[in-house]
């Protein structure tokens, strides 16, 4: 019997990731590993974890031990366990930068692991991330010309640090082959599976998906993201300009009446109000009705039809595919994934 070719996924924390991926990736291409183990016939691979970190006083990038199928991760490993880089980085098939949630570390990576995940891009491993892991790649300067993705609650973030980087934030994930972005902070495990499809089977992929009851389907950012409009930009008048939309949405609103209102020429409204909120006027009220939308379908059981013309849309099929276009769902798709009655029935008629 042949051995198993062995792929080598580097794992990379640092101040204020999230530790559940942590050890939820080990624990995912542990499974991984025993799912290959069944198909015996082909020659698929078996996945290595290796932990790296950061080392406090100095940010260089230090290595803790080798994970396989009987270890977890230690994430809080010490100076004195850590091996030099140059001996550890040698054949990582790919290098995974986590999520973070507390600290704002990822806003300011050291030199020593900008360079460190430099010379491994340059050697050919594929360099991933997970939520705020973007912004690490994207100071290392390896998603250059690139389209990426991170949480869409960092993407105005983002574009302000790198305005010149393609970002795509209603997609959860972009695979470019040499760099692959992942979008929400629990999107390690779409990350994960998509690694193991990559490296093994479509088979093993779907398998695993079945075993941690995870949905290995297409799934976008935008299914999940909230409408949450910037108000803290400081301009009054645009300000005023919103709260008139918060308060009218049902009702016909023109740009030329909010130019009105806010008393501003109209071509200098338009502007600084994309400026301000990062949406013209139109696409505002679209995505605050459809925001209204959202919330009636996952609270009442209403027609579409009514919903529709609950938040503003006289004709329901113009809202069922302004729906489709912001959410990329249908309204009755939405309802089936995001309400706990239908969900309740669904369980029942099993």
């Amino acid at each position: 019997m042949k051995t198993p070719p062995i792929v080598t996924i580097a794992v990379l924390s640092y101040p204020g990731v999230l530790t559940s991926s942590v050890h939820g990736l080990a624990e995912l291409f542990n499974a991984s590993n025993r799912i290959c183990g069944r198909f015996r016939e082909m020659e698929l691979p078996k996945f290595q974890i290796r932990h790296f970190e950061i080392e406090e006083t100095t940010g260089r990038v230090i290595s803790a031990t080798d994970q396989n199928d009987h270890h977890r991760p230690a994430p809080n490993r010490s100076k004195q366990d850590g091996i030099p880089q140059d001996k550890s980085t040698q054949n990582i098939q790919a290098l995974i930068v986590l999520p973070s949630i507390e600290d704002n570390y990822y806003e300011s990576p050291s030199q020593e692991l900008i360079k460190w995940i430099q010379d491994l891009h340059k050697q050919g491993t594929i360099v991933c991330s997970v939520c705020a892991g973007a912004f690490i790649l994207a100071a290392a300067g390896v998603v250059d010309g690139r389209t990426v993705t991170t949480h869409w609650g960092l993407a105005e973030k983002f574009r302000e640090r790198y305005p010149t980087i393609k970002l795509d934030a209603d997609q959860i994930l972009i695979d470019e082959q040499d760099l692959i972005t992942a979008g929400g902070v629990m999107a390690w495990l779409d990350l994960g599976i998509h690694l193991v499809e990559r490296f093994s089977r479509p088979t093993v992929a779907i398998e695993l998906g079945k075993f941690l009851l995870i949905d290995t389907g297409r799934r976008e950012q935008k299914f999940y993201r909230n409408f949450q409009p910037p108000l803290d930009h400081g301009d009054q008048t645009i300000l005023k300009a919103q709260h008139y939309i918060h308060r009218h949405y049902k009702e016909t609103i023109s740009v030329k009446n909010l130019a009105i209102l806010s008393h501003r020429v109209e071509r200098s409204f338009y502007r600084n109000f994309i400026k301000s909120t990062g949406y013209n006027p139109g696409e505002y009220l679209q995505n605050f009705r459809i925001q209204k939308a959202r919330e009636l379908i996952e609270t009442k059981q209403l027609s579409f039809e009514r919903i529709g013309w609950e938040v503003g849309y006289a004709d329901s099929s113009a809202f069922r595919k302004m729906f489709q276009k912001i959410t990329g769902l249908t309204p009755g798709q939405y309802r089936q994934r995001f309400t706990r009655q239908q969900n309740l029935k669904s369980h029942l008629q099993r």
